[in-house]
């Protein structure tokens, strides 16, 4: 590990230890691999110098923005092939191709990225169902007629929907919710919460995504949680 000044950073540099600003938000995830967008975000920041790896250890992981794409435009296109039924071939491309560039255009954003690195570092098998929720969304907000503003909003959402089971201590795959101890079920749920205050000062987000990462428990039938909200209280998003 050593200490490199800002200007000299390059592209690919893998980081040795988080970066944060002065509100003590983290910018960057240790073991990021740089791009000229992360280091512009930094230089943004009046970040100084940050912590690079020298050695690259063999076997370390290191997560990449590339990785996040590949993995998501794959996501997309196995989604479609597997779970869409239709004889339409035009429609199809045409949903593909549509669900594929709003995809993109949501992962090639740093911040988003950041996030998700984050979260592929806490909990690989959490990203992937991210990635798969965010793609079903998409597909089927593009069925309903979302525009693209809307489809892009429901794509950051969520892609983002459970970042805020990174912080939930008890275990919570595979095991069903009624099955839960009360105590660990509170813990579950805040979830919610706790993801919506993770992300509700970031100005590259909009409101309505951030509303998808808190609303995305609840139900019509006001069943659901945080708050219960019954039909059209819920937005459509």
């Amino acid at each position: 590990m050593k200490k490199v000044d800002i200007k000299d950073l390059k592209n690919n540099d893998v980081l040795a230890a988080a970066v944060v600003n002065d509100s003590g938000s983290i910018l960057l995830y240790e073991g990021a691999k740089l791009r000229s967008e992360h280091i512009k975000k930094l230089s943004d920041n009046n970040i100084k110098e940050v912590y690079i790896q020298d050695k690259v250890k063999k076997d370390a992981p290191i997560y990449t923005v590339e990785e996040i794409e590949r993995e998501s435009i794959e996501a997309v296109k196995d989604a479609i092939e597997n779970r869409i039924s239709t004889s339409n071939e035009e429609e199809l491309g045409i949903i593909t191709e549509t669900a594929v560039n709003i995809i993109k255009d949501v992962v090639s954003n740093v911040d988003v990225t950041n996030c998700m690195l984050n979260v592929k570092r806490s909990n690989d098998s959490l990203y992937s169902h991210m990635i798969s929720v965010a793609t079903l969304s998409v597909i089927m907000g593009i069925k309903i007629g979302f525009s693209e503003s809307q489809l892009k909003d429901v794509a950051v959402g969520a892609i983002l929907h459970d970042i805020g089971l990174c912080d939930v201590t008890v275990p919570f795959f595979g095991v069903e919710m009624d099955r839960m101890p009360a105590t660990d079920k509170l813990n579950y749920r805040r979830h919610v919460i706790t993801g919506y205050q993770k992300l509700q000062n970031f100005k590259w987000m909009s409101e309505t995504a951030k509303l998808i990462v808190l609303s995305h428990h609840e139900r019509i039938d006001g069943s659901g949680y945080p708050f219960h909200k019954i039909a059209d209280r819920i937005p459509p998003e």
